[in-house]
């Protein structure tokens, strides 16, 4: 189970209305599925779900050289985006079970 509020972030979008971004993410899910081994290099190539992001110090870059040297029969690209979170004033104490650590 997923457990926060983004959950994890996606490497493929099979339902994108890019033809050509809809057939790579297909190939790349299917490739996931079977344990192929490009397919698993971009999968651990890529950012991860940051820990830390509420308190703005979520870092995850992925892997630049590992992403970009994946031999696929699909093109990699490497992004960095930047996402900016509007949290309320407070919200750390609005849980009183996060006092105790």
């Amino acid at each position: 189970a997923t457990h926060g509020f983004l959950g994890p972030l996606p490497i493929a979008d099979p339902q994108s209305l890019n033809p050509a971004c809809r057939e790579d993410s297909v190939l790349l899910a299917a490739a996931l599925e079977n344990r192929t081994l490009w397919a698993e290099q971009m999968w651990d190539a890529s950012a991860k779900s940051p820990v830390g992001l509420l308190t703005g110090t979520g870092v995850q870059f992925g892997n630049f050289d590992e992403c970009l040297d994946v031999q696929q029969p699909l093109s990699s690209q490497y992004c960095l985006v930047t996402l900016v979170l509007d949290v309320p004033p407070g919200y750390d104490t609005l849980d009183p079970e996060t006092e105790r650590y």
